[in-house]
């Protein structure tokens, strides 16, 4: 067995510390957790029992737990190869697709809602012990098992299936659905410095502040309850760290050369394009022509490093078929073909390339901006970007009221089906007793006029009894 990558994970409580290998023996790999010390052996003891819930518990919502088993006082998982949710989240954003990953945000959380398990959150002495009182009257919702891994980086898709490849954080108790949703966005907020981006995304998927600020407070008490009285050095570095001046940064200054880069994309990651990289002097003129490789779907341009103004006068691409304007999109503001870059990595993205595609021929000018213009128009393209993703939530929020609006329309129609069919019924109810009745008249009035009934009333008449 050979060791590929070896990781503790030692800034906790005692019972909690491990250490994870990634090993390869016969070319097949396997993550390898062993307990760090003998006192957090239960900890990793009870991940395969976890493992087995969260296919019992989840399996329902499209998850499944990464396959593992006891091996040599630790616990073997299957290496699941793939594409983790938050890197296939930031392909999206870098190409522009934000709107997209605010609609899988909201398919996430609705996965977990929608589940048969999951019923009104009651928090229970362990819950309240980890993660603190719950002082709110809003209604939550949990199931009685609870797997707080779901974070993004945590979940890998593979031909269809969705994994889960880390669930040392599970409970036997209930915690609230949408805490573990929060937490999940947060840390792939945080993580990539995304904040800007999804700001709305809270509102979108019905989060509001108050429930922020609460979950917030579950994650402290939760953190304190993993770490225990353990120093935590990302946590100093934040509270000591001084300001730094990276030495690219500060070469880049003094240079007055820019520099375009392109790359390519077959679908997935892009990829710097060899020898398409060159200087070039601020405010000019320029004309590239970017060879198109076979199953080639994307190339992306950046450029230059900083804010500018890019004028696209023309471009086109040529190949087996006749020259056409291929689309393209941008991290920027544009309009009537000028691109307006109001921040450092500006990139344009020339996409849907038609199968044959040789060459893109692009003529532009580049400007650059200063802190004042780049400001200004960072500002632009921000609110423009707001003003999109506010636009999607509307429409999410139209489309659910509208889907309500059919549900009750439906519920009304076969209500007013059933009362239609009650009065067809009473209908023929009522029109059975009629001709019953008449029936019944004609019957009494053949009898009357009888000559047997006549001569019975004369004879009552006599009687004294008519």
């Amino acid at each position: 067995m050979k060791t590929l990558y070896s990781k503790y994970s030692n800034e906790r409580r005692k019972e909690f510390s491990i250490k994870t290998v990634i090993a390869e023996t016969n070319g097949l790999r396997e993550v390898i957790k062993y307990p760090a010390c003998h006192v957090s052996r239960g900890h990793i003891e009870r991940l395969v029992s976890s493992g087995n819930k969260i296919n019992g518990f989840l399996g329902e919502s499209g998850f499944r737990s990464a396959p593992c088993r006891e091996k040599n006082g630790g616990v073997s998982f299957d290496f699941i190869e793939g594409k983790t949710l938050e890197e296939f989240f930031e392909e999206l954003c870098d190409n522009g697709r934000v709107e997209e990953v605010y609609r899988y945000m909201a398919e996430f959380k609705k996965r977990l809602m929608e589940n048969s398990h999951v019923v009104s959150f009651k928090p229970c002495d362990e819950f309240k012990h980890i993660f603190g009182a719950l002082n709110t009257d809003k209604e939550l919702h949990a199931a009685d098992f609870s797997c707080l891994d779901l974070v993004f980086g945590n979940i890998i898709i593979r031909e269809n299936e969705i994994y889960i490849i880390d669930y040392e954080w599970c409970f036997d108790f209930q915690i609230p659905v949408e805490y573990i949703v929060y937490r999940a966005i947060n840390n792939y907020i945080v993580l990539n410095q995304r904040e800007a981006l999804f700001k709305d995304i809270y509102e979108y998927i019905d989060i509001d502040e108050e429930l922020r600020s609460i979950f917030d407070g579950f994650e402290k008490g939760f953190q304190s309850y993993v770490r225990g009285n353990a120093v935590v050095l990302r946590d100093f570095y934040e509270e000591n760290r001084k300001d730094y001046y990276p030495l690219e940064n500060i070469l880049e200054f003094i240079n007055p050369n820019e520099k375009i880069q392109i790359y390519y994309s077959m679908g997935g990651d892009f990829c710097e394009i060899e020898g398409l990289k060159k200087n070039y002097r601020s405010e000019t003129r320029l004309e590239i022509d970017i060879p198109v490789y076979e199953g080639v779907r994307t190339i992306r341009l950046d450029p230059s490093d900083n804010g500018c103004v890019v004028i696209m006068e023309n471009v086109y691409a040529t190949g087996e078929e006749p020259d056409y304007r291929p689309e393209i999109i941008s991290n920027g503001y544009e309009r009537e073909g000028i691109f307006f870059f109001g921040e450092n990595d500006p990139q344009l993205h020339f996409i849907n390339l038609k199968e044959g595609t040789k060459l893109i021929h692009i003529e532009y000018q580049i400007s650059p901006l200063n802190d004042i213009a780049g400001k200004r128009i960072g500002e632009l393209a921000r609110a423009y970007n707001d003003e999109v993703i506010r636009a999607a939530t509307i429409n999410h929020r139209l489309n659910l009221a509208n889907i309500e609006m059919n549900n009750q329309k439906n519920e009304f129609l076969r209500h007013e089906g059933e009362l239609n069919e009650s009065i067809i019924a009473k209908d023929a109810e009522i029109s059975a007793l009629k001709a019953e009745n008449e029936r019944q008249a004609s019957y009494i009035s053949d009898i009357e006029n009888s000559k047997g009934w006549k001569a019975i009333v004369k004879i009552r008449k006599l009687l004294g009894r008519g």
